[in-house]
């Protein structure tokens, strides 16, 4: 910065410098505005951007500063201002249409459908690479619009830069930008239930990174395709490594939003893949330290609100089920959760989307775990009023059927209301479905809201039934097939495990539910969630063979299986020593933990290793054995819901 500020003190001696020296003038612009930018000196910053668009020759001089600008915006959490500084030029252009957008999306669609039908990943990657320097930086104006538009739930904005970004591509030729713009095109192929052609195109963007050297500048693409594409069939451990990727080719060219982002990201699934909570809760912080040290304050709210969920589960933040109720009514109470004061206030409705789903997600989750059912029904009916489906990560898709089935079970069970099993039953084919359509990652939780379907429905004499049901569910979140068998959904198996004794309680098999009562508090032990484990105890603790417990955990020690090891994140480049000091060794943060990149086959059938549940004499073990579930007694009521009919 002091370079800078000697630079323009002697580029204001000169009367005329735009005129005179335009280049060099333009390039002490760009650098000083960088600069600016990068220290969080937005006001002065945003002034030389200003300056630079109002004398630059053309458009495509100022476009890197305006992508600086746009940058700046999002992390200072103003993502719609962000999108309408990019979209300016574009428009100016003619590159992006002001008007009749929807029509332009589909027909552009039809064309590139009818493009990639008679055209193979080799042809395309046999296209020139892009040279014209009017379509590059026009792609790298509608790459900076797609991203922003993402995390803002703009679908309409995305949507036409994406398709502009894929006809620019296969008419002039393909260059880094293009990658990303491939990547959105597979979310849309899955959204479309379009497995095989989601899978080709995100195979397509990462090639394109490699075909031009551009791996480097890909970590929003490695990100997305983790959290969207591959989760759905892939085991965990690929994306963890593609996190890894992500992390560190966005932090190493100074992409601060989109290195936050993958670094949030690794956390959040880990904690929704059963990682230990303490671990993550101390990830969670430390990223929040990171994110405040660096000024970046994009999606704040947001990570705050899914950090509550490990903080309230080892008992630092208190659970109020009136806040519970009441979030979301207002904007105050969104931002209640930063404390600081550091988060920009939202003024945008677009940006109350994530906030407002995570927020609502984490204290669903605390409804379900402590049987709140009634707090419970209030935050779905809350949740299913946002867009949530336009947001194509896989957790989110999976768990929010999964909470709303949960809870439609426990109102039904508490109200006896008709409407409260109809909203299970459809949850539980919307999980069949994304199984059938979208991958078997999803299995363990389709089968969980199953379980309680069965519960509700057969008769009291068919018990057996329903406990071959939660078998499978506890079978598949531990450790039946290849995508949890890097740490073990334990916080699932545990929750499957307890929702099996409650059921054998009400139907008199008092026997059975203390050896599932037990189970769940092993698991519950495994996740770490100590103020669960307390409550646990309190309330069913005549029903705990403790005996059984200490077996189980000490095989469990022995074993290692199932004991989640640490949370695999990444290290923080440049993290102070401050920040670094509050955290031991066990957060390491050099690597993604090699425990957790052990390579592993995409799962092809459940169970492979005839995975079984000890729960006593009469079970049945668990096996894939390439066969389907079985349903030779299933009643007239399982027809609408009979997942995994053709499981093999």
């Amino acid at each position: 910065l002091k370079y800078c500020e000697v630079a323009f003190a002697e580029l204001g001696k000169i009367r005329t410098p735009w005129k005179d020296h335009y280049d060099l003038t333009l390039r002490l612009h760009r650098v000083r505005a960088d600069v600016e930018l990068a220290l969080g000196n937005f006001d002065v910053g945003c002034e030389l951007v200003d300056e630079v668009c109002q004398n630059s020759r053309s458009v495509t001089d100022s476009i890197p500063t305006i992508i600086s600008k746009s940058e700046a915006l999002a992390r200072q959490n103003k993502a719609a201002e962000s999108i309408a500084v990019t979209l300016q030029p574009l428009q100016s252009t003619r590159m992006v249409p002001k008007r009749g957008v929807i029509w332009t999306i589909m027909k552009d669609l039809m064309w590139i459908k009818m493009y990639f039908r008679n055209h193979t990943n080799g042809e395309v990657l046999s296209l020139p690479l892009l040279t014209e320097p009017k379509y590059y930086a026009s792609m790298d104006l509608m790459n900076q619009v797609i991203t922003q538009a993402l995390l803002v739930g703009s679908m309409t904005d995305w949507l036409i830069c994406t398709m502009k970004s894929i006809r620019m591509t296969l008419k002039h030729g393909i260059c880094k930008h293009s990658a990303l713009a491939f990547t959105f095109l597979s979310i849309l192929s899955l959204a479309q239930n379009d497995q095989k052609g989601a899978k080709r195109f995100a195979d397509l963007a990462i090639a394109i990174l490699k075909q031009t050297n551009s791996e480097g500048s890909g970590g929003f693409v490695y990100c997305v395709c983790a959290v969207t594409i591959y989760r759905w069939s892939e085991p965990f451990t690929k994306c963890l490594s593609l996190f890894r990727t992500a992390y560190f080719a966005s932090m190493e060219r100074g992409d601060l939003q989109n290195g936050f982002i993958t670094m949030f990201t690794s956390i959040m699934y880990s904690y929704f893949d059963g990682y230990p909570v303490d671990k993550i809760n101390r990830a969670m912080k430390m990223l929040i330290d990171e994110k405040e040290l660096y000024k970046e304050k994009s999606n704040m709210c947001a990570i705050k609100h899914c950090g509550s969920g490990p903080s309230m589960l080892l008992g630092e933040t208190p659970i109020d089920w009136e806040e519970f109720a009441s979030f979301g009514d207002t904007v105050e109470s969104i931002m209640a959760v930063d404390t600081s004061g550091n988060a920009e206030p939202i003024t945008d409705e677009k940006e109350k989307l994530y906030p407002l789903i995570h927020g609502h997600c984490a204290r669903l989750w605390m409804c379900i775990l402590f049987s709140n059912f009634a707090v419970g029904e209030i935050l779905v009916n809350k949740l299913h009023k946002l867009n949530f489906q336009d947001d194509p990560s896989y957790e989110l898709q999976t768990i929010v059927p999964m909470y709303t089935g949960l809870v439609a079970a426990g109102r039904y069970r508490e109200t006896k209301q008709r409407a409260h099993l109809s909203m299970l039953r459809r949850m539980c084919k919307l999980s069949q479905k994304l199984w059938k359509t979208k991958g078997q990652s999803c299995m363990g939780r389709a089968l969980i809201i199953r379980a309680e379907w069965k519960s509700l429905k057969t008769p009291a004499k068919d018990w057996r039934r329903v406990k071959l049901a939660y078998d499978m569910a506890i079978a598949v979140s531990t450790e039946g097939g290849e995508p949890f068998k890097s740490c073990g959904h334990a916080h699932e198996a545990a929750l499957a495990c307890e929702l099996a004794g409650n059921y054998f309680v009400t139907v008199q098999q008092h026997g059975l539910a203390k050896q599932y009562f037990t189970s769940a508090l092993h698991y519950y032990q495994k996740w770490g969630a100590t103020v669960k484990i307390d409550h646990f105890k309190k309330q069913h603790r005549n029903n705990i063979n403790w005996n059984r417990l200490r077996q189980l955990t000490v095989a469990s020690m022995q074993s290692g299986v199932g004991s989640g090891g640490s949370v695999p994140v990444v290290r923080f480049i440049g993290r102070s020593n401050d920040a670094a000091s509050d955290h031991d060794d066990d957060l390491a943060y050099s690597l993604l933990y090699e425990d957790s990149l052990q390579s592993s086959k995409p799962p092809h059938q459940v169970g492979g290793g005839g995975t079984s549940i000890d729960h006593g004499p009469g079970n049945k073990s668990v096996d894939g054995g390439g066969s389907s579930l079985d349903h030779d007694h299933a009643d007239d009521d399982d027809d609408d819901v009979s997942v995994l009919s053709d499981m093999s």
